[in-house]
């Protein structure tokens, strides 16, 4: 090879390194940009977790609140009519019989 055409190969060999250079440099950047984006959506959909969880929670807790109001406020009803017996005490009252009439007396009565 001449010296000529050595200087050729150089010169293409320096003008690919810096073609290289410049594409790495590219895809770097491009790369920074995809993490960056992909950071971005992870915290984003993390955040709609987080809050739908806590939407979920929430619901449970209302639900169960709902169920203890109820259950309060059949007792506050209770507790405000004692003139009145419970219903289904009558069925009681019929169905068993008084302790006076079937047991027996030890003292001979």
């Amino acid at each position: 090879m001449g010296r000529f055409e050595l200087l050729q190969l150089m010169y293409q060999m320096k003008k690919s390194n810096e073609e290289l250079t410049l594409r790495c440099r590219e895809l770097e950047k491009q790369l920074d940009t995809l993490k960056r984006d992909t950071s971005q959506r992870e915290d984003k959909l993390r955040r709609d977790y987080e809050q739908r969880i806590d939407e979920i929670r929430m619901q449970g807790s209302a639900k169960d609140l709902q169920q203890r109001m109820k259950k309060i406020e059949q007792l506050l009803s209770m507790q405000q009519i004692p003139d009145q017996q419970p219903v289904g005490a009558d069925l009681l009252k019929e169905d068993v019989p008084a302790p006076e009439a079937s047991a027996p007396r030890k003292d001979g009565e």
